[in-house]
């Protein structure tokens, strides 16, 4: 990374200029983490001509992206010009007992010379003329060393194209029209990543494990098997919650719906069901958890999975497999078995032997009934289990192919489509 030979001095009234210098939330914390007391100590400390730390700028384009300083520029600017909240013009005003006014002051109401004063007071910058992001990312997390940063703001500081997919990620809609929280984007930024994980293999999502993880997967691309099953996810959670925030952005419950849908996605979900029937489910599944009346039996169970640990492995898993087991019990759904289609030649002669060569669809419109062994015939489950059951040869029939078309048409089960 190169930097500038001397360090570039910038007046406050440059820096409110917001097309020249504007802030490069790629790498910032999110909007607003100083308190309005912090706002307010620090407009006064520079009315006092106390000297604040630099501020770092990346030079790109003739303009100055701030990579690190957001909250001092966002305050001055929320002193001096104000900002629209509410399509209402809202500024700061210094309260007289930080001040030691007599009373409350806001920019307009200082005099001439304080105003010049302070739109004068110089800062000290230094810019980055070249760097690539992961340079500074490297030089955000060196810079914040001393500030206690958040999970997502220590991932995002990562290197590696994955923090990019992660970031991408946060982008799909189902972040903002599904998720609700205060620091949407590094909070996001950590469920993010804990989908990537959990999308790779079930394990203890504890943050050491996901940093690990980030350091095996530094190269990933948008092709890879994880990411593209993760956006595809995030297509179905989408269809199911359109216009509906999840109850609750807490992690334990989010990794029980991000896996319970990779499941109804990787085995194939069959039967009479739609995505609305899978919004209601999980909101019904997720309020009687927490209603103390109706907090019982499996409901019970997963309650008491989440507060044993959100990030354990085995608590995971539990959960996981109650809101599929329970799923399935409710609604007029299979998953499809990939693992119980009798496929070796044992299996099929024995299918075969037990039907006397004939076939066994009770509406068979062939011309004759009879199969010889080295036609094509299909052998069809008479009832469908959830993927790892033990197949069983009583509950199978020789049919035709025309006939196993038949029998799965008139049963009415249609695979839930995502895109």
């Amino acid at each position: 990374m190169k930097f500038a030979g001397k360090d570039k001095q910038l007046k406050i009234k440059d820096l409110l200029k917001f097309e020249k210098y504007p802030i490069d939330f790629d790498y910032q914390r999110e909007p607003g983490a100083w308190s309005r007391e912090d706002e307010q100590y620090f407009i006064d400390s520079l009315l006092k001509k106390i000297k604040i730390p630099k501020i770092y700028l990346h030079r790109k384009r003739n303009k100055y992206y701030i990579i690190d300083g957001q909250q001092r520029v966002e305050t001055i600017r929320f002193f001096v010009i104000g900002k629209k909240e509410k399509r209402k013009k809202k500024f700061l005003k210094l309260d007289s007992d930080i001040t030691g006014r007599s009373k409350d002051v806001g920019f307009i109401d200082l005099k001439k010379d304080e105003r010049e004063r302070l739109l004068n007071y110089t800062l000290t910058a230094s810019i980055i003329l070249r760097g690539s992001d992961n340079e500074i990312r490297d030089l955000f997390r060196r810079l914040q060393r001393g500030k206690p940063l958040t999970e997502g703001e220590k991932l995002n500081a990562m290197r590696g194209n994955i923090v990019k997919l992660m970031r991408d990620l946060t982008d799909h809609n189902f972040f903002e029209k599904s998720l609700t929280s205060k620091d949407k984007r590094h909070k996001f930024y950590h469920i993010a990543s804990v989908f990537l994980y959990i999308e790779d293999k079930v394990d203890n999502t504890t943050f050491g494990n996901i940093v690990k993880f980030f350091e095996r997967n530094e190269k990933m691309k948008k092709k890879d098997k994880i990411f593209k099953n993760c956006w595809r996810n995030l297509n179905f959670l989408s269809k199911c919650y359109k216009r509906n925030e999840l109850p609750s952005s807490g992690l334990g419950w989010l990794t029980s719906v991000y896996l319970f849908i990779s499941d109804l996605r990787s085995y194939g979900l069959l039967g009479k069901c739609t995505y609305q029937d899978i919004f209601d489910y999980l909101e019904s599944f997720y309020y009687n958890i927490y209603d103390e009346t109706k907090c019982k039996g499996i409901y019970k169970e997963f309650y008491d999975a989440v507060h044993a640990g959100t990030n354990n492995k085995a608590n995971i898993i539990k959960r996981q497999k109650i809101l599929k087991e329970y799923f399935i019990e409710q609604f007029d759904v299979h998953l499809k078995d990939e693992k119980r289609l009798f496929s070796s030649e044992r299996d099929r002669r024995i299918v075969y032997h037990n039907a006397h060569g004939k076939c066994q669809y009770s509406g068979c419109q062939e011309k004759t009934r009879d199969i010889k062994f080295n036609e094509k015939f299909e052998i069809h489950h008479k009832k469908m289990h959830a993927t790892g059951k033990k197949a069983k040869y009583n509950d199978v029939i020789l049919v035709h192919p025309s006939c196993h078309h038949l029998i799965h048409q008139n049963m009415k089960l249609k695979r839930i489509k995502w895109k």
